[in-house]
């Protein structure tokens, strides 16, 4: 036969003492101690907590600035040599560049032209006046 114990919860006599209920009279002083208090503003005691909590706060964040963005979660950045790469392997061009275009049919044109007679006779008079060396 197994014997089931089983362990009783212990509380405290604190916890088992119930508070006594506040009469009227002790309500109205509580209130307007709450009151004063309110009214005055925090003590001076107060205040440095309150100032010494925000001076750590404050401290933390521009420690934090100093250091930046967390950068754990970032994906690894390619260098633009790299992303260039890529893209010269597909045949693709990096940067645009100049089109292509090819002058010799307006080049032959031009030499080809038959020359006006006037300015032949003038191109001769000026070569022939050139001194020769």
């Amino acid at each position: 036969q197994a014997v089931l114990t089983t362990r009783a919860r212990v509380r405290p006599v604190a916890a088992m003492v119930k508070k006594k209920a506040l009469t009227l009279l002790e309500k109205q002083e509580q209130q307007e101690e709450d009151a004063k208090k309110k009214k005055n503003g925090p003590t001076m005691e107060e205040r440095k907590e309150r100032n010494r909590q925000i001076t750590k706060q404050y401290h933390q964040d521009r420690l934090r600035a100093a250091f930046g963005a967390s950068r754990d979660r970032m994906t690894k950045r390619k260098m633009w040599w790299e992303a260039a790469k890529d893209y010269v392997d597909e045949g693709v061009e990096v940067a645009p560049t100049r089109r292509k275009v090819s002058m010799t049919d307006a080049n032959l044109g031009k030499l080809t032209k038959k020359q006006d007679p006037g300015m032949a006779e003038m191109l001769s008079k000026v070569l022939g006046n050139l001194p020769s060396r």
